[in-house]
């Protein structure tokens, strides 16, 4: 029996306050999550992380650290 898989790209950040204190955010009201979505057709992965992250949380002063990296489920 084989598992189909399906490649998805998404881009998202890590947002910090100045108290180190990490932003979730409720997706539906049933899990939390970082802010994250699909990276739309012409987007570098900037300026999805850039869009989700306000999309989802409101907040457009963002200042990059760097890079996470990127994961595999």
């Amino acid at each position: 029996m084989s598992i189909k898989t399906k490649n998805s790209h998404s881009a998202g950040g890590v947002v910090l306050n100045s108290d180190k204190m990490i932003l979730v955010v409720n997706q539906n009201g049933d899990s939390w999550s970082l802010p994250k979505g699909h990276i739309e057709l012409g987007e570098d992965e900037m300026a999805a992380a850039r869009r989700e992250i306000y999309e989802e949380s409101g907040i457009d002063n963002l200042d990059f650290v760097g890079q996470v990296g990127e994961y595999r489920r």
